[in-house]
């Protein structure tokens, strides 16, 4: 079974549209960018591996972890938004794929959707 490579934006692009720098995590290619949202008490951390092709998101609202989430197998993160402030994970293999998206701001929204059968 065979896993495409993961495309990554730059630290550059998460930063001109997202207003956030990634924090490197180790020497591969692993890093987080942390979001918050004080007027709605939300704080966002959303962490990728370049190696393990990983996308891996913490929310809290007011304090308490709502959603502790991992994806794997994943070939594409992205900058979407007709805002540009929601982030578009796509994963999967061969029978099994989905797409993550997350919505950072005005207020964060998680859209979770896996699928069975082939990639259209």
């Amino acid at each position: 079974m065979k896993i495409e490579p993961m495309f990554v934006p730059s630290d550059q692009e998460f930063l001109e549209e997202l207003g956030v720098q990634p924090e490197p995590i180790d020497e591969y290619g692993g890093r987080v960018l942390r979001f918050v949202n004080a007027d709605r008490g939300e704080a966002l951390q959303l962490t990728y591996d370049l190696m393990e092709q990983i996308v891996a998101y913490r929310w809290w609202v007011d304090g308490v972890l709502v959603a502790d989430v991992v994806r794997d197998a994943v070939t594409d993160l992205r900058i979407v938004g007709m805002s540009r402030t929601s982030v578009e994970a796509r994963y999967g293999v061969p029978d099994y794929h989905g797409v993550l998206v997350i919505d950072i701001h005005p207020r964060v929204i998680v859209t979770d959707q896996v699928l069975r059968g082939s990639a259209s």
